[in-house]
């Protein structure tokens, strides 16, 4: 919660790109980074190469190669996450929220049709 009413209006940054979690104290304030002109890339977007790579050691023989293709996708991910946010004129915050959303869905519907 370091980015909340008090310190959002003291930034001298145009990115803030942090690696601790749940770094906005409110949802709102991510709206508030997108008025004050400071790009937010959310935590679980630039923080998941860490879960990606564990998730390549897991019921396989661990592939470095594979996982550091995964990981390099996190560039788009967040390339994605920026251009909705811009296109949809919302915060970075909730474009990313948007995408995670969309994405457990569909995950949600392919696990139902399958079983």
């Amino acid at each position: 919660g370091i980015l909340n009413d008090q310190t959002i209006p003291r930034l001298k940054c145009r990115a803030v790109v942090g690696s601790a979690n749940n770094q906005l104290l409110e949802e709102r304030h991510g709206e508030a980074l997108r008025q004050a002109g400071v790009l937010y890339a959310p935590d679980y977007v630039v923080n998941a190469g860490g879960i990606i790579n564990i998730s390549m050691e897991v019921g396989q023989p661990y592939n470095e190669e594979a996982a550091m293709e995964r990981v390099a996708r996190i560039y788009d991910t967040m390339t994605n996450v920026i251009s909705t946010a811009e296109s949809e004129g919302i915060s970075t915050a909730l474009a990313a929220d948007r995408i995670a959303e969309e994405r457990i869905n569909g995950t949600r519907r392919v696990k139902k049709v399958h079983h």
